[in-house]
């Protein structure tokens, strides 16, 4: 079992990606939760195990052996090393006590346990969180996240939990990954100091929110020498993630001469499984599968999608009549409202649009964030007027939905800003005044 602590941010980027965020990190399909793939764990592993210092040339029989034939003669072969994808065990959040905390979840541990079972290891203490409840955090004995029963983690308030799991129980959990991670004292008692356990769907909103975002300026195609052009906002993992990794050797076959090649196989579930031989001048093509489940239309039923979709189509097509400048500043927000968001969490963005919605109605910049919260006010079923406070007083759960919510429809209102106000990034509307966000 491998482990990797992140050290600095981490970005596994999966491309350019049709988003608020212009290039997202790598995420499982069924959790949506950060990853390594295991493909990339074995370039840097086999760069680094070169026999001839990481040339991209050479390697002894049993470095071929082990990771398989460079790329020209990979059809020949595979290694017999096989990776698994790194998967998210501990997630580190910015605390108000105790300067942040790593949070993990039932369902991570769950697999973490999982994973040392299928590779014939000693399985991981186990800590009953059967009892533990959406809004509640356990911690171990040596928390320092926590103040008077409450851990603020990023804009979430979480209550201690009394009886979740015993506290012997997560010492011991938490010490277990302390000692498979750390190889120093001080920096395992930072872990067991900081280590705690939230629901499920805590941790699953905190992997999409409370990741870092970066803003970094794309050089324009035709001057590279000119440091003007768009934003791109780039996400990144956290330093500090802790992710486990699971390596199986397994044996690899090769038929010499003329003989068949040897099909690839993998662990099911793991990426390219049951693939068959991979032939030169082939592509792969990408697809999506249903489970052969039956899709029957149901044109009254709407999903979510197709509502965000029509609601932001409305609200930009109506915009089109506005004032150009009006235009040009809303279409400005529609591109970094959403990283707001992400970055201060719905509450602080809302409370930042409400207090630009206050001028005079002649401003074109006051009528464009006037426009922006009455179209979060209709997509949440709010009023304009009532909507800061109603967000306010959510709950938990539903603050968390509310946020996906924006999030999700803002993916619609980004390309619209571009396809119909012909708004291209928000750096285009700065000289109309739009720039505060």
């Amino acid at each position: 079992m491998m482990y990797l602590h992140a050290i600095s941010p981490v970005h596994t980027g999966t491309g350019q990606a049709v988003d608020v965020i212009d290039l997202p990190v790598a995420r499982e399909a069924t959790t949506n939760w950060p990853y390594v793939p295991g493909s990339s764990i074995r370039g840097v592993l086999r760069t680094l195990c070169r026999p001839d210092g990481g040339a991209a040339s050479g390697g002894g029989d049993l470095f071929t052996q082990a990771f398989g034939p460079e790329s020209a003669e990979d059809t020949d072969a595979a290694g017999a090393l096989l990776f698994g994808d790194g998967c998210l065990l501990c997630l580190p959040v910015r605390s108000l006590f105790g300067v942040f905390a790593w949070v993990s979840c039932p369902l991570a541990l769950d697999r973490y346990r999982r994973d040392h079972a299928s590779a014939a290891l000693a399985t991981p203490p186990e800590a009953d969180l059967a009892g533990l409840a959406e809004g509640e955090i356990a911690l171990t004995s040596t928390a320092r996240v926590a103040d008077d029963g409450k851990v603020y983690l990023e804009d979430l308030d979480l209550t201690v939990s009394a009886g979740a799991a015993s506290v012997d129980e997560l010492d011991r959990l938490a010490e277990h990954i302390a000692r498979s991670v750390f190889d120093d004292g001080p920096w395992r008692g930072h872990f067991t100091a900081r280590f705690g356990v939230v629901g499920d769907t805590t941790f699953s909103f905190l992997t999409e929110t409370a990741t870092e975002v970066t803003a970094r300026i794309k050089l324009k195609d035709r001057d590279q020498d000119r440091t003007e052009g768009r934003a791109v906002v780039r996400r990144g993992d956290p330093g500090g993630d802790d992710l486990q990794h699971a390596a199986a050797r397994g044996a690899a076959q090769r038929d010499h001469g003329d003989g068949p090649v040897q099909p690839r196989r993998r662990a099911p579930g793991q990426p390219g499984a049951d693939r068959g031989p991979r032939r030169r001048g082939t592509r792969a093509r990408a697809r999506t599968t249903w489970g052969g489940a039956a899709m029957t239309a149901q044109p009254a039923q709407l999903t979510r999608q197709q509502r965000y979709l029509t609601t932001a189509l409305d609200h930009v097509t109506a915009v089109k009549t506005k004032d150009e400048k009006v235009r040009k500043i809303y279409g400005g927000l529609c591109h970094s409202f959403p990283v707001l968001v992400r970055a201060c969490g719905l509450c602080q963005a809302l409370a930042f649009v409400e207090a630009k919605a206050t001028g005079k109605d002649s401003d074109a910049r006051v009528q464009a964030y006037r426009l922006l919260r009455e179209h979060v006010a209709a997509l949440l079923g709010r009023t304009p007027e009532t909507l800061l406070q109603a967000v306010r007083k959510d709950g938990m759960l539903d603050y968390m939905r509310h946020t996906r919510a924006v999030l999700a429809a803002w993916i619609y209102y980004k390309r619209f800003a571009v396809s119909i106000l012909k708004v291209e990034s928000a750096r285009d509307a700065e000289d109309e005044g739009g720039s505060d966000v």
